[in-house]
Order: C-alpha cells, then structure tokens, then sequence
C-alpha cells in the first residue's frame, strides 16, 4: 500500500469533522493519550478501558479485506497471536493512515464498537499495540466497570486456595502482554515434587474455575522464588 499524500490526509480529515458536526479533526482523545502514556502494564490497561468507555475511536474500512486480514460486518479483525483475533482500531486518523493508508476512517464510540466485536473476536486492539481482552471488552460492551484480574484480591485469594495443597506457598496476579493475565505462583522447596508437576496440576485446576475463566482472556502460569514475588508487588 501507498503512503496519502498530504493533500489526501487532509481531506480525510474533512471528512471525520464533517461526520462530526466540525469537532472531530482525527486527533486522538487525550485521556486515551493519558493511558497509553502509562509506563507500567497494569495500570495503563485499566486507564484504557477506563477512557475508552467515553471516547470516540477509527475503524479502517475497505470494500474488500486487505490480505491476511479478515472483515466481519465491515470489522477489520488482526491476528494477536495464540490463535486469538481483534478488531481493529485507531485512537487517530495518524495511527490510522499508518497503518491502512488505503483505509475510509470511520468515527465510532468505542462502547459500540466494543458491543459489535462481542459478535466476533470479543476483542480490540488500539493503535496495533494495545489489546483490550475479552472480558474488558465485554465490560465496555455492557457498561460496566471492568475489574482486571490482577487487581481482584478475592480472585487471587480463590486461587490460592485451588492450589494450596499441591507444593505452592503463594500466588500473585499481574498484567501480562496482548490482553494476557499472569498467575504467579511460588513454590514449596521441600516436598520433593518437580516444578513441571506443580505446573501442569495448577493448570488443570485452575481450568476448573469458572470465575478464574470468565475474568482472563488468556492465562499464563509463571512458577517464582519467593523473594521475586515480593519484589513484583503482587503478594
């Protein structure tokens, strides 16, 4: 694909702040800016759900899908790896024209573009950088505040007791990259069982919690010494 000349970009943006009524000039909503400026993982998730429940979006769009990429309903959706897709979406017609720069932008609330992708992938990816999982997603599409994983201690504390009888001491929860959640889990020493046993029967465990399951789109089993967890603040 080629490059818009100046001249095209701008009478792309034309377009948006007619479709606007003359507000939206293609920019990017500035706490979405805020979120994505966030230097730690966690927190920058959550500040982007959190502006994304108010702020207005670009989708690309193509009378027919650019190859290696699939459309459902005019939705471009990506791969993000593990088998998973995403709907794509752009918080500027830069970011946008970056990207697709053969793309229509077309301007939408998020909110509805996030009860949209719940008919397909169930998830969205900003900028071509930042998911937002399934279960964000869903809290978008319903109104709801989304509770990230990491951050609901009774999910942690209902983990903990999944796999306390198995050779694990503690168990943390942190933000993993594309949309994943992190269980941390610190293993007992002295009991003679392999790490890579541990593992596998925390896994199957753990695929039995319904809420566990509904709270991450991916998860992620990371065995610890005691002393890296502390340091990771997820105790």
């Amino acid at each position: 694909m080629n490059a818009l000349t100046d001249s095209q970009r701008a009478k792309l943006a034309q377009r948006l702040s007619r479709s606007r009524g003359g507000q939206d000039r293609g920019e990017a909503d500035p706490d979405v800016l805020a979120a994505l400026s966030i230097p730690e993982r966690g927190p920058r998730e959550s500040a982007l759900v959190n502006a994304l429940a108010h702020a207005r979006v670009l989708l690309p769009v193509y009378p027919h899908a650019p190859r290696s990429e699939e459309t459902n309903n005019d939705l471009v959706s990506v791969d993000i790896g593990s088998g998973r897709r995403a709907v794509a979406m752009f918080s500027s017609l830069a970011e946008l024209t970056r990207t697709y720069p053969d793309a229509r932008p077309v301007p939408v609330v998020a909110r509805k573009l996030a009860l949209n992708a719940l008919a397909g992938p169930a998830r969205m990816l900003l900028d071509g950088t930042h998911v937002v999982s399934r279960p964000a997603t869903a809290a978008l599409a319903q109104g709801d505040t989304w509770l990230p994983a990491w951050e609901d201690s009774d999910l942690v504390a209902k983990v903990s007791e999944l796999v306390a009888d198995i050779g694990i001491e503690r168990v943390g929860s942190q933000a993993g990259p594309a949309g994943t959640s992190r269980v941390l889990l610190v293993l007992v020493g002295d009991r003679g069982l392999s790490p890579r046993s541990v593992i596998e029967e925390a896994g199957r465990r753990l695929r039995t919690c319904e809420r566990l399951v509904v709270a991450c789109d991916r998860i992620e089993l990371v065995p610890l010494a005691g002393h890296v967890l502390a340091e990771s603040g997820c105790e």
